[in-house]
């Protein structure tokens, strides 16, 4: 028996992100290399997360929870985690920030998710 979720275009996507995050954490020394391999390292971190909460979605929508906007959450998810690796990282990261940033973004989400375009006619 043969399994889908092997065969599918995100997992296979997730698979060559992941090693490509292999090669280049186990390649580099963050206090050595420029500072553009650090935005390199933070967008392949934020890619990572994005895919591999795709997937967690997209499983949790197999065992019945019903939801929309997957990809909305997602990149909202793989976002904010990058806000704060990238607060923490420049040692601005607190938790007031912790406790201002996760709600307010909890709101944006909800606005984005439920704006409906609308059409001129």
């Amino acid at each position: 028996m043969k399994l889908k979720i092997l065969k599918s275009r995100l997992f296979l996507q997730t698979i060559f992100i992941l090693i490509l995050d292999g090669l280049f954490f186990g390649l580099t020394n963050p206090n050595k290399i420029n500072s553009i391999f650090l935005i390199v390292g933070f967008v392949l971190f934020g890619l990572s997360l994005y895919l591999l909460t795709r997937i967690i979605l997209d499983f949790m929508l197999k065992l019945g929870f019903k939801m929309k906007n997957r990809h909305k959450i997602a990149g909202f998810i793989a976002v904010l985690a990058c806000l704060l690796l990238a607060l923490q990282s420049i040692g601005q990261l607190t938790e007031r920030d912790v406790i201002i940033i996760i709600p307010l973004s909890a709101l944006l989400y909800i606005y984005a998710a439920y704006i409906r375009p609308r059409t001129l006619s």
